[in-house]
C-alpha cells in the first residue's frame, strides 16, 4: 500500500484484490447524538484483518477499524456531556481507519493523566469485550479460575488483567518463550503446550486439576471438546472467536451432567444501546483501574497509515505480542 499524496486519504478495504488502499477521504457530519474525533491513534484489531481477508463482514463504509483516541473537533445536537477539545477513546463499529470518525456519544471515555492517547486506543474495544464475556455472560466471581487463550494478544492481555482485578486466578496459554514471559509478569500462571488437541485437558488439569470455571475460548474446532472436560461443575465455556475452526464435534455429556454453559460472544453484534451500556459498565468498574495502571496494554508497534499492511501481516503470522496502532499525523 503506497502513501497518498494531497488530500486527506483515509484507508479502505481494496474490494478488487483484498488487502488496504488509500484514497481520499470526505470529512464525516456530526448527526444529534454524535461527536466528531480527530484521530490520534487508531487500535488494530484481528477483525480488521478477518475484513480484508474476507472472513468476516466487510464494514458499509469500507473502512475497518473498531476503536480510536484523539480529540473531540464537533459536537451534535442533543450531546451535553462533552466539549470540543476534549480527549477522548471511543469504541466504533467501523470506520477507524480514518484521520476523522463520527460516533455515538455514549461510546466514548474519557482520556488524560496516565491513560494517554496511545494507552487509549489499546483499550476500549479490549475492556468492552472483557466485560462483555466475563462479567455480562461469564457472570466471573473472585477466586473463580479462568483460561485466556491468547493471553498475549491486545484483547486476551487486557481480559487475563481484567480477570485479575476482580479477584479470578488466571491461566493462559501461548506460542512462544516471549509470549508466555510477558504473560507471567502479570502474574498469570502458564500453561505449556504443544497445540494438540488430544493434549490440552491432561495439560490443563495438571495446572487446574480443580478444574476451570470459566474458558475464554479463540480456537474452536477440535479444541471446544477439550474445553468441555476441563471444566468444573457450572463451569461456562465463552466463545469468542474460532480461529481454527467453526465447525465443531464433542460430546453432549458433560455438558449435562456438570451443568455447563456455553455461550457464543461477539461485541460487534451488539446493538448501540447495548454497546452505550458496556462502555458504562467499564467507566464505572474499570476505568478506575486503567488510571491507576492496574490494567493496561502492552504497545508492540505503532505505524504510520500506509504500513498497515504490514502490521495486518504480523497479525496474520500470529508472531505479534501486545497491541499494534496507527498513529495519524496532524
Amino acid at each position: 500500500m503506497n502513501k497518498a499524496e494531497g488530500s486527506m486519504d483515509a484507508i479502505y478495504r481494496d474490494e478488487s484484490g483484498g488487502g488496504l488502499i488509500m484514497r481520499p477521504y470526505t470529512m464525516p457530519l456530526c448527526l444529534a447524538g454524535q461527536v466528531r474525533i480527530r484521530v490520534a491513534y487508531t487500535g488494530i484489531n484481528r477483525a480488521d484483518v478477518l475484513q480484508c481477508d474476507g472472513g468476516y463482514p466487510p464494514p458499509i463504509s469500507g473502512i475497518c477499524g473498531l476503536e480510536v483516541s484523539g480529540i473531540i473537533d464537533a459536537i451534535g445536537e442533543g450531546v451535553h456531556d462533552w466539549a470540543i477539545g476534549q480527549h477522548v477513546c471511543a469504541l466504533l463499529s467501523e470506520g477507524g481507519y480514518a484521520p476523522y470518525v463520527t460516533v455515538d456519544a455514549r461510546h466514548l471515555l474519557a482520556v488524560g493523566g496516565v491513560v494517554s492517547d496511545t494507552i487509549a486506543a489499546s483499550l476500549v474495544e479490549a475492556l468492552a469485550t472483557s466485560w462483555l464475556a466475563l462479567c455480562d455472560v461469564g457472570k466471573i466471581c473472585a477466586d473463580e479460575h479462568v483460561l485466556i487463550h491468547g493471553g498475549a494478544s491486545g484483547v486476551g492481555m487486557i481480559a487475563l488483567q481484567v480477570a485479575r482485578y476482580l479477584g479470578a486466578h488466571t491461566y493462559t496459554m501461548a506460542s512462544s518463550d516471549a509470549k508466555n514471559d510477558l504473560c507471567r509478569s502479570l502474574g498469570v500462571t502458564v500453561i505449556p503446550w504443544d497445540r494438540h488437541p488430544e493434549t490440552l485437558a491432561q495439560q490443563i488439569k495438571i495446572y487446574a486439576p480443580q478444574g476451570l470455571d470459566i474458558v475464554w475460548d479463540i480456537l474452536g474446532g477440535a479444541y471446544v471438546g477439550a474445553h468441555l472436560k476441563t471444566l468444573a461443575y457450572g463451569g461456562r465455556l465463552l466463545s469468542v472467536a474460532c480461529m481454527d475452526g467453526a465447525q465443531v464435534q464433542c460430546s453432549m455429556g458433560g455438558l449435562l451432567m456438570k451443568n455447563l454453559a456455553w455461550h457464543g460472544v461477539t461485541l460487534r453484534s451488539q446493538s448501540d444501546d447495548r454497546k452505550a451500556e458496556i462502555i458504562a459498565a467499564v467507566r464505572d468498574y474499570l476505568w478506575d483501574a486503567c488510571h491507576e495502571g492496574i490494567i493496561a496494554p502492552h504497545i508492540y508497534k505503532v505505524v504510520p497509515p500506509y504500513e498497515v499492511m504490514h502490521a495486518h501481516e504480523l497479525m496474520r503470522q500470529r508472531t505479534h505480542y501486545g497491541k499494534m496502532l496507527i498513529e495519524w499525523a496532524d
